[in-house]
């Protein structure tokens, strides 16, 4: 039996990572390493799929953007990436993407189901503070001279006299990822397919009342939701959103005219 991948598609800071954690908590008990990160996995595990190629990669944003070819981006997911039910113990498949467009993604695989997280515009700067904080100007600020140039060509009259970003500043980093990644928003929340989809929202992640939709998750990829791991994943979700309080965004709105 071929296992249900279980794309979950979100918006960096988003707190995507963390559903696949709850995911994993449906079936089997499991310890939160990293309650800032949501994170479950363990360094040495090796993942059953390898979407990690994804991040910063330009190739996988045309594949998955409005002006990709359907055929020609299910053939480049199948060159590309794999997914391998036999790594894995589980009865499901959990792979997190950013993709605007995942068309591509869940043609390329048998049994593919999405969840969306879905965000407000209200909540944009949150949850961009939440990526910058929690990895950008941690473990991958590395990358910012690199994001500097892709928002200097894609917006070429802004920011012309930064040479670079010092780490301390948090508000034009904030500027710079979200008007890099986060200008598709209508995009992101009007895609449709044809494949079993759930919705859930950012906010009932921070406000704790996805507790109460559990069971309507369990039932959507296919698992038999016993009372020891609803509990526990309950738990799991308390100790996720209290890891969370440090992280909170208190700054003025980020706006496209903040610089020139």
């Amino acid at each position: 039996m071929i296992k249900p991948k279980i794309f979950i598609r979100f918006r960096p800071g988003a707190m995507g990572n963390f559903i696949s954690t709850l995911l994993t908590s449906l079936v089997r008990e499991i310890e939160l390493h990293d309650p800032l990160l949501g994170n479950e996995f363990v360094e040495g595990d090796i993942p059953p799929h390898n979407f990690e190629k994804q991040y910063l990669d330009e190739e996988f944003e045309y594949y998955t953007g409005g002006k990709a070819n359907l055929e020609r981006s299910i053939n480049y997911f199948r060159r590309n990436f794999y997914i391998r039910d036999a790594l894995s113990e589980d009865p499901f498949i959990p792979v997190v993407t950013h993709a605007v467009n995942p068309q591509g993604i869940l043609s390329a695989f048998d049994n593919s189901k999405l969840i969306n997280i879905h965000h407000t515009e209200g909540e944009t700067d949150q949850i961009v503070y939440n990526v910058v904080i929690k990895t950008v100007t941690n473990k991958y600020f590395f990358v910012m001279p690199l994001l500097l140039r892709r928002f200097k060509t894609l917006h070429p009259n802004k920011l012309s006299t930064v040479k670079s970003v010092d780490k301390e500043n948090i508000h034009l980093i904030m500027y710079i990822y979200k008007f890099l990644y986060y200008h598709e928003f209508e995009n992101f929340v009007n895609f449709s397919t044809e494949y079993p989809t759930f919705n859930i929202t950012y906010k009932s992640i921070v406000d704790e009342t996805i507790i109460d939709r559990l069971s309507e998750i369990a039932d959507f990829i296919g698992v038999d939701l016993k009372k020891d791991r609803h509990d526990g994943t309950a738990d799991i979700i308390k100790k996720y959103v209290a890891g969370q309080q440090g992280v909170v965004y208190n700054g003025p709105p980020i706006n496209f005219n903040d610089y020139d």
